[in-house]
Parts: C-alpha cells; structure tokens; sequence
C-alpha cells in the first residue's frame, strides 16, 4: 500500500472537517472503557486544537492515555477519521495564538 502525505489529502480533509464543524471525539477512560464526546476542532495544517478543561475527565483520561480519536460525520456519509496524539497548551501566548485562530476563522469553523 502506498503512503501518502498529510500535504496530498489535505485539501479533501479540509473540505470535510471545515464543512460538518463538529465531531465525535473518543477518549479511553481510566477502566479502558471508551468515552465519546462532541467536540469542535480548529485545524491549521495537521495540528488540531479544542478545548476542554484542566479538571475534567478528559484530563484524567488524556493522562493515562494521551491518544484522542476524532470523526467526522454527515448524513451523506461523508466521513473524516483522525487518530492523534495530545498535549496540552499551557503558555497563555499559544492560547492566544489559538484563540486568534478561532476568531479569524469564518464560520461555521471559527
């Protein structure tokens, strides 16, 4: 099978994930159990961002296990699957930065 770039499905991802806005997002919880969630990302390149709070079970999850599941959805069937590794953005400048992002992106994305 032949691998492809992040650069060659970009264009199509983008078409998907910027239409639908909004996807399930699946964490694995501190028994291994898995746990869904709405979430709505914001993209620049292949770096996603939401947010969520320090003190939530997502936390408690993401820290056992750092990896986060995202799919998008429509009625059409379209679909987008995503497989990523988290971190956290502490430093008030990259939330800044984020949250720039979010405001200078049109909706239903931004």
């Amino acid at each position: 099978m032949a691998e492809v770039t992040f650069a060659e499905i970009e264009p199509r991802f983008r078409s998907i994930a910027d239409r639908i806005a909004w996807a399930t997002a699946v964490t694995v919880d501190r028994q291994g159990r898995p746990r869904s969630r709405i979430h709505h990302p914001i993209w620049a390149g292949k770096m996603g961002f939401t947010e969520t709070g320090r003190l939530s079970y997502k936390e408690k999850h993401l820290a056992a296990n750092p990896y986060l599941s995202v799919t998008y959805w429509d009625p059409q069937h379209e679909q987008v699957c995503v497989e990523c590794l988290t971190s956290w953005e502490d430093n008030p400048a990259g939330k800044n930065r984020i949250w720039k992002l979010y405001k200078a992106t049109p909706p239903p994305v931004g």
